[in-house]
C-alpha cells in the first residue's frame, strides 16, 4: 500500500488542497485506497489518474479535509470520482486517511 508520511507537514493550518505538493502527496496516498470495506477494487490498477479539482474544506493543526474530483482510466474507460479526502494526524504520530465518495 502506498504511504505518505503526513506528519512531516507538522500542521495542516496553512496547507491548501490545491497546492501541487499536497496534490502529489494525495495522489501517492490514494494509490492504496480500497473500496468495499477493504475487500474490493483499489486505485492501484488505474491509469492516468489525475486530480482535476481540489478545494480545501477544513485545515486545522491535525486535520485536512479536501473536496476532490479524480479523473482516471479504469479498464480502458475514463471515469470521474468525487468525494472528501480527510487526513487526521493523532498526537502519538499516527495518521489516518479516509475517502468519502459523493
Amino acid at each position: 500500500m502506498a504511504e505518505v508520511d503526513w506528519t512531516r507537514y507538522g500542521s495542516f493550518k496553512s496547507t491548501r488542497c490545491d497546492d501541487p505538493k499536497t496534490i502529489a502527496d494525495i495522489l501517492e496516498s490514494a494509490k492504496g485506497l480500497r473500496f468495499d470495506n477493504g475487500g474490493g477494487r483499489t486505485l492501484r490498477g488505474t491509469n492516468g489518474i489525475k486530480i482535476t479539482r481540489a478545494e480545501t474544506i477544513r485545515a486545522t493543526a491535525d486535520k485536512l479535509v479536501c473536496q476532490l474530483r479524480f479523473s482516471l482510466v479504469y479498464r480502458g474507460t475514463r471515469q470521474t470520482m468525487s468525494g472528501r479526502y480527510t487526513i487526521q494526524i493523532y498526537s502519538d504520530g499516527r495518521w489516518r486517511t479516509t475517502f468519502d465518495p459523493s
